[in-house]
């Protein structure tokens, strides 16, 4: 096609067209790849979220930290603007971990709350927390949790955010063993009927040398069980010195759950501890 000498000299002018942005093509593709680069995790509960703006080559990052301190029983939920060298303080408390999750599309927007009771919240009750500037400021919406139940109990062991929709934010409340859902970013809540998955989201919070602050996976799978009335979960269950508390059976404490979700007696008898199955007998029956 080109006479012999050409195509290098060709090549040459491209790279040259390319590298002065002359070629229109070259920033939609600069943009997709530096797109791919926009959101890194790390491992729990440090998380690590690059932001990549698409004027621009320049990285800006952000960090979530959730700390714990055994001794002092007080945890610390941070940021860092560069890279991790500093961290700056977003909410601190008192006997009990802070939980959060962010959007993967705009880490901006961040949601936290704690597992136990502390001095975050107002009156010293759990608090829920949500931020649209990376932690900058912070808005406080525990209150829109007491308007549907009522109570001023609840605490935290899960926040879960939908990866599509930052809107739409799932939440495991501990101490009334609930499943929560907004879909308008937080403002107004109901109760959902949720998937096992929801309880994957627990990995990485247990505190094994806590009174409070503990996300149970196995209790969380329970409570599934239970809204499903799905026996098969409490199979995958068992019996075990999990807890540094004492001995949790979890399967048995699952067939009671679904026994009196189901209203089924025969489910009682699967129990193999036998205060539980009294329990479980006395809770089917209504007595």
């Amino acid at each position: 096609m080109f006479k012999k000498g050409f195509a290098p000299i060709i090549i040459i002018l491209i790279i040259a067209l390319l590298a002065a942005g002359g070629i229109t093509g070259y920033t939609l593709i600069k943009n997709k790849q530096l797109n791919k680069e926009t959101t890194t995790i790390t491992s729990v509960p440090s998380t690590t979220v690059s932001l990549v703006p698409t004027t621009s080559t320049t990285k800006l990052s952000i960090l979530y930290k959730s700390t714990w301190d055994d001794g002092a029983l007080e945890g610390a939920f941070y940021r860092s603007l560069d890279d991790g060298k500093n961290w700056i303080l977003i909410k601190e408390q008192y006997k009990g971990q802070i939980i959060y999750d962010y959007d993967k599309r705009n880490p901006q927007i961040v949601y936290y709350a704690d597992t136990g009771f502390n001095m975050m919240g107002e009156g010293g009750s759990c608090g829920f927390f949500k931020s649209i500037d990376g932690g900058k400021t912070s808005e406080d919406i525990s209150d829109r949790f007491r308007k549907v139940m009522n109570t001023a109990d609840e605490c935290f062991e899960i926040i879960h955010i939908d990866s599509n929709n930052s809107n739409n934010v799932y939440v495991y409340e501990s101490n009334n063993r609930l499943f929560w859902k907004s879909i308008d970013g937080g403002n107004t809540w109901v109760q959902y009927i949720p998937d096992l998955s929801i309880c994957d989201d627990c990995k990485g919070y247990y505190l094994p040398n806590t009174q409070r602050g503990a996300c149970d996976q196995e209790r969380c799978y329970i409570d599934v069980a239970s809204e499903l009335k799905d026996l098969s979960i409490c199979d995958k269950l068992t019996n075990s010195d999990s807890l540094e508390s004492g001995m949790s059976y979890h399967r048995d404490n699952c067939y009671e759950k679904v026994a009196v979700a189901k209203k089924d007696l025969s489910i009682c008898d699967k129990i193999q501890v036998q205060y539980l199955k009294t329990y479980c007998y006395n809770e089917v029956l209504g007595k």
